[in-house]
């Protein structure tokens, strides 16, 4: 499923779900690519370059999972999207870890981590 094209993301929190969309949205208007990892890392979308997906260039196959988190998780919680993390990471994954409450508050500054980490990993 999808998180772009209007639809709400999978998500428990409403700061969650708001930064997730922000994201989607601002990612995709500087022309990434992104959807949901659904049950492979909940609250995680897949991060990749718009002209990678549409096979107009030659970096197919690069990636990134970005997942968002909320202030309040249970520790039960917290280990079980660590553990996902690590089990994507494990098959090649690069992935990085937003704070939603950051993200809303100061979105230009955590943004441009984003697509600093993005750029490291070759998705661009």
């Amino acid at each position: 499923r999808e998180a772009s094209g209007g639809e709400t993301p999978t998500t428990s929190s409403p700061f969650r779900a708001r930064a997730e969309r922000l994201l989607v949205k601002l990612l995709e208007e500087d022309g990434f690519s992104t959807r949901s990892m659904g049950i492979v890392w909940d609250n995680a979308i897949c991060v990749e370059d718009a002209a990678a997906v549409a096979g107009t260039d030659d970096s197919t196959g690069r990636r990134a999972a970005i997942c968002i988190e909320a202030t309040g998780e249970s520790q039960e919680d917290w280990k079980a999207m660590l553990d996902q993390q690590k089990s994507i990471e494990r098959v090649g994954w690069k992935c990085l870890r937003v704070d939603a409450v950051s993200f809303l508050v100061n979105y230009t500054e955590v943004l441009a981590a984003i697509k600093k980490f993005l750029a490291s990993v070759l998705v661009f």
